[in-house]
């Protein structure tokens, strides 16, 4: 039985690289995608070290996965443009997202410690890019929020 079918909102195929992704970070969003019922679409999961540098990627990004040692501990994503077409609507789906990695945060675990000091959160809000990221450090370092906007 593979981690995704365990996951309630999520498939495989929404992954770019399925395989390589931290079972505790997709755990985390998928319970973040259910509480808020939006749905995210997937714009980025793992990355090797030579993508990440042809992309601009921090140099050492959560998104980056070795073979064999490091799984990917990121993703990004986005909510579709359609579903909420006025900026009220939009910002009220910012607000939720935020509130339910917040209470995700709170209430899950790693190895029986608390999910929140691994959490990295960014929303990135400028006109040349828009999208969220949801992290999970390796040690408990965070909470982290960044806020990224024109």
């Amino acid at each position: 039985m593979t981690i995704y079918e365990h996951l309630e909102y999520f498939k495989a195929s929404e992954f770019k690289h399925p395989d390589l992704i931290s079972h505790d970070i997709l755990r985390f969003i998928d319970k973040v995608r259910g509480m808020t019922r939006i749905p995210f679409l997937v714009t980025s999961d793992g990355r090797d070290r030579s993508h990440n540098a042809r992309i601009g990627g921090a140099r050492n990004s959560l998104h980056i996965y070795v073979p064999g040692s490091l799984d990917c501990r990121a993703i990004d994503f986005v909510f579709p443009a359609r579903v909420y077409v006025n900026r009220s609507e939009r910002w009220k789906a910012h607000w939720k997202i935020t509130a339910a990695v917040m209470q995700a945060a709170e209430t899950m675990t790693i190895d029986g410690a608390s999910l929140l000091p691994h959490v990295q959160f960014e929303i990135v809000h400028s006109e040349a890019d828009r999208h969220f990221h949801l992290g999970l450090f390796q040690d408990p370092v965070g909470p982290e929020l960044i806020v990224a906007a024109d």
